[in-house]
């Protein structure tokens, strides 16, 4: 009995720990990343792991005659600020183009009067996928 309850939670281990992997195994997946990040910015959801942003991240922000930068820092200062906060919209992502080292993915948030549009870079730094850019528009 012990020995079982031991295979049991080890294959657990194993297949959890399968999640969020890139290709070769190691590291943060694309999906993993962007899943993470969406969750974060439309469910204010528990802490963001800086872990998915590279050093020099950057989000631009356009709307109608405005323009406005955000830094790695100041993005995360705003999530916790609205920890818990849940947008009510229906999100959908597709990936754009994809190479070995860089993959664009285009994110919609579609709310009831407007949609938000966030296009994301995300580079290959060791084995993690990891979000380098964002621009956010509001067409």
């Amino acid at each position: 009995m012990k020995t079982t309850l031991s295979i049991v939670a080890m294959a657990l281990v194993l297949f959890l720990s399968s999640f969020g992997k890139t290709k070769n195994g190691a590291g943060i997946s694309v999906t993993y990343a962007m899943n993470h990040y969406l969750e974060h910015i439309i469910h204010g959801q528990g802490n963001l792991n800086e872990r998915l942003f590279t050093k020099d991240f950057e989000m631009t922000v356009y709307t109608q005659d405005n323009e406005r930068k955000i830094n790695k820092r100041q993005l995360m200062k705003f999530l916790k600020k609205t920890k818990g906060l849940s947008y009510d919209c229906e999100t959908t992502y597709k990936i754009l183009d994809s190479s070995p080292q860089c993959t664009i993915v285009k994110a919609s948030m579609t709310f009831e009067h407007f949609t938000r549009i966030d296009y994301i870079t995300l580079r290959l730094d060791n084995e993690d996928w990891k979000i380098s850019k964002v621009v956010s528009t509001y067409p």
